[in-house]
């Protein structure tokens, strides 16, 4: 790409990775840990499996440019597989969904420990909806070098969801069994001596949403609403270039295999509602 269009192969990979690229341009600089309160990437996740549900998804927070450049599509590769979901830059997806029905989200992280020679994080996510969560896909998770700080977590309706914790060096992984909520902090003890805490209302965040989550009567138009908190900044506006704000929502209903997609902020309440469906089509999704 970067030959074919004359483009710096560190735009380039800027373009399909940025929050990594970033981090690992900033470390050289050793100015990572006070640039990132000025240009962030913060998003809102959680996991539901309670009372019969089984329901997951994430706020996308994002800076205002990549935001107006927010898509869902569907890419079908030569062989008939199919992935669909959420990006800004197409043809890697950043929240995805397969033909199977497993859900792979995420959420940005930040480290002192990043490597040139690690994937960035959307490589990643293309591998774990090509292959599945199976024991070979789980050590390739575990053994293989990530360009820096990132949180994965992947749900379908076979097996105990997973959460990933991941930096330049190391991978930690955990299954999941009941409710779970994770923003823009680590919450494994092993990442505290080198993460950076660069969202100010992470743990918050992350804490209310844990509340939230433990509610009796918990449906999608609960979960919808929780999406929509304005109080503990779970859904974001800004009327200023570069600040971290809302540009889409997605929950997945693992059961009953629906996405439900808000194509802006979830407060707006413009939902979608699609089915995944198994069989192979010509067209793509289209929001």
């Amino acid at each position: 790409m970067s030959r074919a269009t004359s483009i710096p192969l560190e735009d380039i990979l800027f373009a399909v990775g940025y929050t990594d690229i970033f981090d690992i341009i900033l470390s050289k600089k050793g100015k990572l840990s006070t640039a990132l309160y000025e240009v962030n990437s913060e998003c809102t996740t959680f996991i539901f499996n309670k009372s019969g549900h089984l329901l997951c998804g994430q706020n996308w927070d994002m800076d205002e440019g990549s935001s107006n450049n927010c898509c869902y599509f569907r890419k079908q590769y030569s062989n008939g597989d199919f992935i669909q979901g959420l990006s800004s830059v197409i043809g890697l997806l950043h929240i995805g969904i397969n033909a199977s029905g497993m859900f792979v989200g995420t959420a940005n992280l930040s480290s002192l420990k990043n490597t040139p020679r690690g994937l960035v994080f959307p490589i990643t996510i293309q591998h774990l909806l090509r292959t599945g969560i199976n024991d070979r896909s789980k050590k390739w998770l575990k053994t293989t070098s990530k360009a820096g700080g990132h949180y994965f977590y992947v749900v379908n309706k076979c097996m105990p969801a997973i959460a990933v914790e991941c930096d330049g060096t190391k991978n930690i992984i955990r299954e999941i069994f009941g409710n779970y909520a994770h923003a823009n902090h680590y919450r494994e003890a092993v990442f505290d001596k080198n993460g950076i805490l660069y969202s100010s209302d992470s743990i918050a965040r992350c804490q209310y949403l844990e509340n939230a989550l433990e509610d009796q009567v918990i449906s999608i138009d609960s979960i919808k609403q929780v999406l929509s908190n304005h109080e503990n900044n779970i859904c974001r506006h800004s009327e200023t270039q570069g600040y971290s704000q809302t540009c889409a929502a997605i929950i997945f209903d693992v059961y009953k295999q629906q996405i439900h997609l808000c194509e802006s902020s979830p407060c707006k309440g413009f939902w979608n509602v699609k089915s995944i469906d198994t069989k192979l089509k010509e067209n793509s999704y289209e929001v």
